[in-house]
């Protein structure tokens, strides 16, 4: 009997497609960034929001997801004013499929 050989995940090798991931700047003329568009997080980004929804601001929430995504952009994301942060998050959910404060698996539905 052979043992099932689980396969290479395709959101993993979708995740890094330059049109799956959405690019921004903290500041004009200043470096460019990227994270995956929202439905292509990776799993310690899905996990960090199921854990962290209920329980943080959304300014919060995509300064976390920042810090997993897109690490050199964290320091300076960390201390944006909340609604820099807010509105990088609007931004980053309106390049995405899903919209802010929904779920990957209600995106699908």
């Amino acid at each position: 009997m052979s043992a099932f050989v689980v396969p290479k995940s395709k959101v993993a090798e979708d995740r890094v497609v330059d049109e799956n991931r959405f690019a921004f700047q903290l500041e004009e003329g200043g470096p460019e960034f990227s994270v995956p568009k929202m439905e292509f997080l990776s799993r310690p980004a899905t996990k960090y929001l199921t854990a962290s929804y209920a329980k943080t601001t959304e300014a919060d929430l995509v300064r976390g997801l920042i810090e997993i995504e897109c690490p050199d952009a964290f320091p300076v994301v960390d201390e944006m004013e909340d609604d820099q942060a807010i509105e990088l998050s609007v931004a980053w959910a309106a390049a995405s499929k899903v919209d802010a404060g929904e779920s990957e698996a209600s995106a699908g539905s």
